[in-house]
């Protein structure tokens, strides 16, 4: 499986940086603030696939790892194992809630 361009991008340093830096509104990545086209919301997308799993590394998440991000078939297997995790985290504590 050949790895997405844009996803190859955003998971640079730089711009990984620069999307850090985005989300904490200090910058600005692109001209336009609002109505992103469609290229821009796919780049945005990938910035945050990346940086949850270096989150996930950084914090020792059970499915993360160091080279995780360099194939593209263990970073989809990871976003799905990981909204999994998710999904029964919220379901535990809804049926913990209405007890």
């Amino acid at each position: 499986m050949r790895e997405h361009p844009l996803s190859k991008l955003a998971r640079s340093k730089k711009y990984q940086q620069l999307y850090i830096e985005y989300r904490e509104g200090r910058l600005r990545l692109f001209e336009n603030e609002t109505d992103f086209t469609p290229i821009q919301l796919e780049f945005l997308e990938w910035c945050q696939v990346h940086y949850i799993i270096r989150q996930d590394i950084i914090n020792k998440e059970i499915y993360a790892f160091k080279d995780l991000q360099n194939d593209p078939m263990r970073v989809k297997a990871y976003l799905i194992i990981k909204s999994k995790i998710i999904e029964e985290r919220i379901k535990r504590e809804k049926s913990k809630k209405g007890r």
